[in-house]
């Protein structure tokens, strides 16, 4: 949800998993591994490198790789890279 700029719904997700006792911290370091995911993938694909070659480089499953491709599609670096910087100002 918070990828995809759903904030509305990406706030109740937090409180949700807040609320149910999940912590903060690794909340937060499980979105900046995201964005992180997707500005690599972002980065390599601008560069022309292939899926394949991207996913070995990034150590990315097929399955992780698809997601962030995904995602990545509808952000450009910069916002990614803006983005991430939001999460830990």
């Amino acid at each position: 949800a918070l990828a995809a700029g759903i904030t509305a719904r990406a706030d109740l997700m937090l409180t949700e998993l807040l609320a149910s006792g999940k912590n903060a911290f690794m909340l937060l370091a499980m979105i900046h591994r995201s964005f992180s995911n997707y500005l690599g993938v972002r980065t390599l694909t601008d560069e022309g490198d292939n899926p394949q070659a991207i996913r070995q480089k990034l150590g990315l499953s097929p399955w992780v790789y698809n997601k962030a491709l995904a995602t990545m599609k509808r952000s450009s670096a910069d916002q990614l890279v803006h983005a991430m910087k939001t999460l830990v100002a």
